[in-house]
């Protein structure tokens, strides 16, 4: 029998954890769970998709954890556990984990799961306490990638048996080789914005421009190749803090007609076909849903060797080796043209949502 399951995230927003969470939530809805979203704060993206499908929404806010919120919202939290007989508690971030757990366990539910799908150096000082409190309150911790669960066992003492694996799961309805590719726009404002040759060769990621994401790598090892590679160019998909560096970069390389920023896009899929080889050229990294979403989309991946970026791809570089990175490039696009193998089902939705209720039923 399918029972009573609350996920918890911070915010229904556009995040990875957040549409993993939403994405469960209205998986195991449709295979007969009574399903409760929760979160710490209202709104977003992903809570008009679950309000969409009917399920209960509560928001307990907590603006600080060092406020009287905690408590407040805590006593609330426990009553609305034990009011709807929730059998398990599952949050999917550092705050739902910091908050949830304890106050759960104090609720007496069945089932307590957190869930730690990055490494714990991007975790806020602010939050370690709890977050080890939590992992001591938690039945079980949920993991995305061997990598985390490595880190977990040999760095915070955690007993293997209480990690469980849940990879990321893509939606294979969504993310895959067939529909419209966008026509990629020239980044300098002086051009109008014209499709490219059909003989190019797009060269790509999407991600927030952040500086984690290490995207200086991907230019310096693009310059490189270029001058080698007339029809290659450079696309960045989504926006953020370090735009204007690799705008500049672009500019000062001479390659800016050759490098494209396309900003956030609400709808990545027509953006991953268009690029042909996708690069995620991060120093820190769990298990990337970009990566798996451009493999679904059809790209060929290439990835730095880091995190859960090995159990996802061969195609491998060292952290920060624009040179490394470049001769893999050179590799792919002096190669005669063939299809990139399709994404693995253990990375598919049916399968997360398997694991997920085995893991529930356990």
């Amino acid at each position: 029998m399918n029972g009573r399951v609350l996920f918890m995230v911070q915010q229904f927003t556009h995040g990875g954890s957040e549409r993993q969470c939403a994405t469960a939530a209205l998986g195991l809805q449709q295979r007969g769970w009574q399903v409760h979203a929760a979160a710490l704060r209202p709104g977003g993206m992903r809570a008009a998709e679950l309000a969409a499908a009917g399920l209960p929404l509560p928001v307990f806010p907590v603006r600080s954890f060092a406020s009287l919120d905690l408590l407040r919202s805590g006593l609330a939290f426990a009553s609305y556990l034990r009011q709807h007989r929730i059998d398990i508690v599952h949050t999917f971030d550092v705050p739902s984990n910091a908050f949830a757990i304890p106050w759960a366990r104090f609720a007496r539910v069945p089932r307590v799961y957190s869930s730690q799908r990055a490494h714990r150096d991007l975790t806020p000082a602010s939050l370690r306490p709890l977050e080890k409190l939590s992992d001591r309150l938690a039945h079980r911790i949920v993991v995305n990638c061997r990598s985390v669960e490595g880190e977990l066992v040999s760095q915070y003492a955690i007993a293997p048996a209480k990690i469980h694996l849940l990879y990321n799961g893509i939606d294979t309805a969504l993310f895959h080789p067939h529909g419209p590719r966008a026509a990629l726009p020239f980044s300098s404002g002086a051009l109008p914005s014209n499709a490219l040759p059909s003989n190019t060769l797009v060269i790509g990621t999407v991600c927030a421009l952040r500086p984690e994401k290490d995207l200086p790598t991907l230019q310096r090892a693009f310059a490189q190749i270029a001058p080698d590679f007339p029809h290659a160019h450079l696309l960045f998909v989504g926006d953020g803090p370090e735009r204007p560096s690799l705008a500049g970069a672009a500019a000062a390389a001479n390659l800016i007609h050759r490098t494209h920023f396309a900003g956030s896009q609400a709808d990545t899929t027509p953006w991953y076909r268009a690029i042909n080889f996708f690069v995620l050229p991060s120093r820190s990294e769990a298990l990337s849903n970009s990566l798996l979403e451009a493999q679904a989309c059809g790209c060929h991946i290439l990835a730095s060797q880091t995190g859960g970026n090995p159990e996802i791809t061969h195609n491998l570089f060292p952290p920060g080796d624009a040179s490394a990175l470049a001769n893999l490039l050179r590799h792919f696009l002096s190669a005669p043209p063939r299809p990139a193998p399709p994404l693995p089902s253990t990375f598919t939705v049916p399968y997360m949502l398997d694991t997920l209720a085995a893991l529930y039923r356990a």
